[in-house]
C-alpha cells in the first residue's frame, strides 16, 4: 500500500540562503551534443563500466534522473554531471536524447566545484533503504527474508532505534540475513531466527547470523546439535560476553569473527 506524503518545508535557522541565480532549462537533448570535459571529470573507470552496462541492461526511465550541463555557444552542452547515464543511453542504440537540466554557464572553477557537489551531496542509499524499497518491489530475497522472520517473531528494522533500544527478535543484519534467505530460502532462515528469538536475543547480529548459519548447515557443525541446544547456550551467556570473547579468539586464530563465534556456540550447545 502506498504512503503519499506532502512534500513540506523544513524550519532551517541559521542557515543562510543562497542566490538562485537564473533558472535552468529542462531540455531533451540528443546524445551527440553531449560533452564532458576531462579536464576535470575522470574518464570511466573498470567500476563505471559495470554501471555502465547495468544501466543499459535495465534501462528505465523511472530509474534515470536528469543529467546536469552548460550549454556552450556552439551548442554543446558540456555535463557537469550525468556521464554514466549518456554513455549507457548511447551504448543501448534505441535511446537518442535523455533529459537535461541546462544551467547557465559558469568559469571552469564553477565547473568542477559543481561537479564534486552533484557527486558528494547525495544521500546516499542505506541497506536498509535499499531492502525496504526492495521488498515494496516484491524482490523474491527480500520478501523471503521477510516471511522467514514473521515465522520466527523477528523483524527487520528499517533503521537502529534510539539509543539502541532494540526488543527480542529485532535485527539490521540485512546482508547476512538476505544471504541465508537465497541459500535457504524462507523456512531455513525462519529456523535461524527462532534460535536467535528463543535466546531472547536483542538485537540479532550479522556476527549471529553468520555464526548459527555455520552451525545449522556447514559440514563441520550441521546435524550434531540440535538447534533448542544452540538457544540454551545463547541463553546462558550475554550476548556481549560471547562476541567479545570471539573476537579474541578470531585475531588470535585469524579467522572471521562469526567462525569464532560459531565455534564456542558449538562446543557449549554440546555440553548442554
Amino acid at each position: 500500500m502506498s504512503e503519499l506524503h506532502p512534500i513540506r518545508a523544513l524550519s532551517v535557522p541559521g542557515v543562510a540562503k543562497s542566490d538562485l541565480g537564473e533558472r535552468p532549462e529542462l531540455c531533451w537533448m540528443r546524445l551527440d551534443q553531449l560533452y564532458v570535459d576531462r579536464a576535470y571529470q575522470r574518464d570511466l573507470s573498470e567500476r563505471s563500466v559495470t554501471l555502465i552496462r547495468q544501466i543499459v541492461a535495465g534501462f528505465d526511465w523511472a530509474r534515470a534522473r536528469p543529467a546536469v550541463g552548460v550549454r556552450h555557444e556552439d551548442g554543446r552542452v558540456e555535463l557537469l554531471d550525468g556521464q554514466h547515464l549518456a554513455t549507457a543511453a548511447a551504448s543501448h542504440g534505441g535511446v537518442t536524447e535523455i533529459p537535461v537540466l541546462v544551467v547557465s554557464d559558469r568559469t571552469q572553477a564553477e565547473k568542477a566545484d559543481a561537479f564534486v557537489s552533484l557527486n558528494r551531496d547525495r544521500v546516499a542509499m542505506t541497506p536498509l533503504s535499499v531492502f525496504r524499497a526492495a521488498l515494496v518491489a516484491g524482490d523474491p530475497v527480500a520478501v523471503a527474508v521477510a516471511d522467514g522472520l514473521e515465522r520466527a517473531g523477528a523483524r527487520m528494522l528499517m533503521r537502529p532505534p534510539p539509543q539502541g533500544r532494540y526488543e527480542i527478535g529485532d535485527t539490521v543484519a540485512v546482508g547476512a540475513m538476505r544471504d541465508v534467505a537465497k541459500a535457504k530460502g524462507p523456512v531455513g532462515l525462519a529456523r535461524l531466527a527462532g534460535i536467535a528469538v528463543t535466546a531472547r536475543r536483542a538485537p540479532i547480529t550479522t556476527m549471529l547470523v553468520r555464526a548459527l548459519a555455520l552451525c545449522l548447515w556447514s559440514r563441520e557443525y550441521a546435524g550434531d546439535v540440535k538447534d533448542d541446544a544452540y538457544a540454551a547456550a545463547l541463553l546462558a551467556s550475554s550476548q556481549i560476553e560471547l562476541e567479545s570473547d570471539a573476537r579474541a579468539n578470531a585475531r588470535a586464530r585469524k579467522i572471521p569473527a562469526y567462525a569464532a563465534l560459531a565455534m564456542d556456540l558449538w562446543r557449549r550447545a554440546s555440553d548442554v
